[in-house]
């Protein structure tokens, strides 16, 4: 008798009504995406929107899988920036943007950046970007230069740092 009250315990929200073994299985589906990679809470949200749950539902997903530690927003991001740092050598600007554009708060973005870019992250893209200095031919320095800072702009690289590395290029072909 006791199960079948339970069953019948609604979650009342202005589109639907959701049945707590509804949300339980919804929730039960999510926790496996989220065992088989990280994910943040923005993506998981999209996921649960596109399905056509009410914001009430998806908050309500969320917050289990927060409590069961299927989601870390700092653990997604922490892991995100090493993957594009290393493996893919997306420069800082760049992994910030598309960890915004998920929804990451900016202090959990910077933390992440503080933590997981390893000193590798500057010979990477010293590598790939002497690669591609080597590779331009223009007609002048200016188009050189040009194609080279729009190049690592493209990449994620600050200005700064970009500028930089092409004056060591520069000042090493003289």
């Amino acid at each position: 008798m006791r199960h079948a009250q339970r069953e019948k315990t609604r979650i009342n929200t202005h589109n639907t009504t959701l049945l707590m073994d509804e949300i339980a299985s919804i929730t039960g589906k999510m926790a496996y995406l989220c065992s088989r990679r990280e994910y943040c809470s923005g993506d998981i949200a999209g996921k649960l929107r596109r399905s056509g749950l009410s914001p009430q539902d998806i908050s309500e997903v969320l917050s289990r899988l927060h409590k069961e530690g299927y989601i870390d927003d700092m653990r997604f991001a922490a892991a995100f920036v090493r993957d594009k740092s290393a493996i893919t050598g997306w420069g800082g600007r760049k992994i910030e943007y598309v960890l915004r554009k998920k929804g990451i708060d900016n202090e959990t973005i910077a933390v992440a950046m503080r933590e997981s870019i390893s000193p590798a992250a500057e010979r990477r893209m010293k590598a790939l970007l002497s690669s591609k200095w080597k590779s331009i031919d223009a007609p002048d320095i200016r188009t050189r230069r040009a194609r080279f800072l729009r190049y690592a702009a493209g990449r994620g690289y600050g200005m700064e740092d970009s500028v930089r590395i092409m004056e060591e290029f520069e000042n090493s072909e003289t």
